[in-house]
């Protein structure tokens, strides 16, 4: 039980003059938890059990300068001081009490794991890190509030980590670690499962708003969406045929589907119904609606080219695979190595490859002018956009928002054609 306190008379200068020197002179705000003077300066001081007392300085009083509310504190600002301090105080216990001192990194790294074991099953990989991990360990764990436990954190520690990111960020980077972060800190909990930092504190600190980061002119430079036409489409995945049936079919489902490389590098053997020529794709991990499928219909080449891919395979085994280049003893490349499940950068050597056979320009239309085009087409089709949308795992919203401008110009050139 804390000690029975006579409150000190501190609460202005002239009773404060009167006070003896080299003397602590408390006054109580609540049960344990008392403002005290002492010398011209500000302490709080609060009952932690077991007769023992933690004290904290707040700040010069205002005996011989005017209160400015942040290093010199009249009465009243004090007290407010010493109300913050203690619960930050009590915080600092209880946390010790419960086991629950976790920091920003112990967060991150328990997030890492989860998606490190994902991402594993996903590729078949053991030695493969999750982008989640890449994002902490290259922009998180060397920052100071890295070491910051959650229950301290602020929304000033979250701001100030989000404004000293690298300024040549785009802004649609600078998102996606903001959603592994959230996340992170969403998950912590204490040993008795009880949330350690408020939603709150999460959401406004990570405001990519509130933190009025610089524009970065890359974001206004980006590259426009680009659009492929059919012709183009079909020299791309015939040319595709000289970089290995592997390559052939990759490119050959992302055409004929407009569905993420993400997304289909996910699907399994089980996935292909070769009786109705059907192919069931996972949803992006984009966005809110991150389970589920979505079932899409193939032209029957897709389905012959898929047919040897899945012949003789466990249903749970991966659906695309890829051998390969290995230099032989000549110094020459050829893809002779081990089927192994697709990598993100698996596929920029084949499609540049094939660009340049099918004479497209690699450096203007990348793999994603297949999803692009895909959209354009259907839209300008007249097939609702709501069924463009699902077909394609993706919002009205974003089609509308992404897509608009490109498609207008699309419409415009179709119906100029047409009047001559």
């Amino acid at each position: 039980m804390s000690k029975k306190v006579q409150d000190a008379k501190i609460t202005t200068k002239n009773s404060r003059a009167s006070l003896a020197p080299r003397v602590a002179h408390w006054r109580e705000l609540e049960s344990g938890v008392h403002v005290g003077w002492r010398d011209g300066k500000w302490r709080v001081r609060v009952y932690l059990g077991s007769g023992k007392y933690k004290q904290k300085p707040l700040g010069l009083a205002d005996d011989n300068l005017p209160a400015d509310g942040h290093g010199v504190l009249d009465y009243r600002q004090a007290q407010r001081a010493a109300a913050q301090a203690a619960s930050e105080i009590l915080a600092d216990q209880h946390a010790v009490a419960t086991g629950a001192v976790v920091t920003v990194r112990a967060a991150c790294e328990a997030l890492a794991l989860v998606r490190d074991d994902r991402t594993r099953s996903w590729r078949g990989r053991s030695h493969t890190n999750s982008t989640a991990r890449n994002i902490f360990a290259k922009h998180v764990f060397p920052h100071r509030i890295a070491d910051v436990a959650l229950h301290q954190l602020t929304i000033a520690d979250l701001r100030s980590w989000l404004r000293d990111l690298p300024r040549d960020l785009r802004s649609s980077s600078i998102k996606r670690m903001l959603n592994d972060l959230r996340a992170a800190l969403n998950a912590a909990t204490n040993p008795k499962g009880e949330r350690i930092l408020d939603a709150a504190t999460i959401k406004e600190g990570l405001s990519l708003d509130a933190a009025k980061r610089p524009v970065n002119a890359k974001d206004e430079d980006a590259a426009p969406i680009s659009f492929l036409s059919s012709e183009d489409i079909r020299r791309i995945v015939k040319s595709a045929e000289a970089q290995g049936a592997d390559v052939h079919r990759m490119l050959s489902v992302l055409a004929a589907t407009g569905c993420r490389f993400a997304q289909v590098l996910r699907c399994r053997v089980r996935d292909l119904n070769l009786t109705s020529c059907e192919l069931t794709i996972p949803n992006s991990r984009k966005g809110k609606a991150k389970a589920g499928f979505e079932v899409r219909a193939l032209p029957a080449f897709v389905v012959a080219l898929l047919r040897p891919a899945v012949e003789g395979r466990v249903g749970d085994a991966p659906l695309f695979t890829i051998r390969r280049a290995e230099r032989d003893e000549f110094a020459q490349w050829s893809r002779t190595g081990e089927p192994a499940p697709w990598d993100a950068y698996d596929l920029r050597s084949p499609w540049r490859a094939a660009c340049i056979a099918a004479g497209v320009d690699p450096d203007v239309h990348t793999p994603n002018a297949l999803r692009h085009t895909s959209i354009q087409r259907q839209i300008l089709d007249r097939v609702p956009t709501m069924v463009v949308a699902k077909r394609h795992n993706t919002s009205v919203q974003m089609l509308e928002s992404v897509y608009a401008k490109e498609i207008a110009k699309a419409a415009d050139a179709r119906e100029t054609a047409f009047e001559i």
